[in-house]
């Protein structure tokens, strides 16, 4: 919540050219120990500017926001930061699952049959398939696939894997698609995917992608 890196710097200015004293900046360092770590995905700007917790840091995804958070010794605990985060409309439908025995804490709300929010806690890192999840913001979801936002993991088959683009969001799982559909170039995969299209640096990944594949069907032809 307070993860600025201006705030860890002397105050202390070269007068002349007002660049701060960088090199000479001794800091403490000490664990945070977490009691819950937590993954909401929301489709309205959460207020945490106040909220009972010790960290939090949020990002703008297509559909609204991605939250990551952690809760100390002295915080507020994970169901009462779940509800609060989660409970956008007094008529939204909520969906819920907890296990006290593993910690584990699982919330979705609707609005008119669209996902409007999504947490997923846990007393451990939470493990969870973030893109998928943010992409069914703000979208209708069957009755099977709510209790795959429960379990933070896709129907089998709809995985994006691992992230390999994060400026546009694009996983593993649609560049290989992409690279057996025909796509031949770094240029080729970005016009599919957008991946590679902003700030190029998972351009390299991309390209050792395709090499790897394309290895693999001339391997696979010549058998």
């Amino acid at each position: 919540a307070a993860g600025r890196i201006d705030a860890l710097a002397n105050p202390e200015t070269d007068p002349a050219s007002g660049q701060p004293e960088l090199k000479h900046t001794p800091i403490s360092l000490s664990a945070f120990s977490a009691k819950w770590f937590g993954l909401l995905a929301v489709i309205e700007e959460p207020d945490l500017s106040n909220a009972p917790i010790s960290y939090w840091a949020k990002a703008r995804i297509e559909g609204g926001w991605r939250v990551e958070l952690a809760g100390g010794r002295d915080d507020a605990d994970i169901e009462e930061i779940a509800a609060r985060l989660t409970d956008l409309e007094p008529n939204a439908e909520i969906l819920e699952y907890a296990d006290t025995k593993t910690g584990a804490l699982r919330r979705a709300a609707f609005i008119d049959g669209k996902l409007a929010a999504v947490f997923v806690g846990s007393n451990r890192p939470v493990a969870a398939e973030r893109a998928w999840l943010a992409e069914q913001i703000g979208k209708p979801v069957d009755s099977n696939a709510r209790l795959c936002l429960l379990a933070g993991r896709p129907p089998v088959g709809e995985g994006v894997g691992r992230a390999v683009c994060a400026c546009m969001g694009v996983g593993a799982t649609a560049i290989e698609t992409a690279i057996r559909q025909g796509a031949n170039s770094v240029e080729a995969i970005g016009a599919v995917t957008r991946a590679g299209t902003n700030c190029g640096s998972c351009k390299p990944e991309i390209r050792d992608m395709l090499n790897a594949i394309a290895a693999e069907q001339v391997k696979e032809a010549a058998e």
